[in-house]
């Protein structure tokens, strides 16, 4: 058995801030690890099990869950896909201010540039120029 698994919550003895700590979160953390280290399958696999954890009114986690697939996507070279995936994370981000969700959205165009002349991808960055302006 796991300590996640083990974990009480209803016992009372943790403190508060250990709710954040859940398997949406540790899937979350996962899936930044193996994107980092280049593994694109265990990420995509972590950040949808981190998607799948985090309910609608998450919409930050939600959103940074999305580039983390789409950057996962993109390193298996689905490009089409990883920008379907970004625009989901750019819908819920339009609706926020965060700084962090802008800088992983930065990051996600970089991992796209080696594909700047496919259409779908200067489409996604008009969609971006878009988002911006309004």
């Amino acid at each position: 058995m796991s300590a996640l698994d083990a974990a009480d919550p209803s016992s009372g003895d943790d403190p508060a801030w250990i709710g954040h700590f859940d398997e949406a979160y540790l899937a979350d953390e996962l899936a930044h690890c193996h994107r980092d280290l280049g593994q694109a399958e265990a990420a995509a696999r972590c950040a949808q099990e981190s998607l799948d954890g985090h309910p609608e009114s998450r919409a930050r986690r939600r959103a940074i869950g999305y580039v983390l697939l789409a950057s996962a996507q993109v390193q298996q070279r689905e490009v089409e896909q990883a920008c379907n995936t970004g625009l989901k994370a750019v819908e819920l981000l339009g609706s926020l201010r965060s700084n962090r969700g802008a800088e992983y959205l930065d990051d996600f165009q970089q991992r796209l540039e080696p594909y700047r002349d496919e259409p779908v991808v200067r489409e996604f960055g008009a969609r971006m120029e878009l988002q911006a302006a309004a």
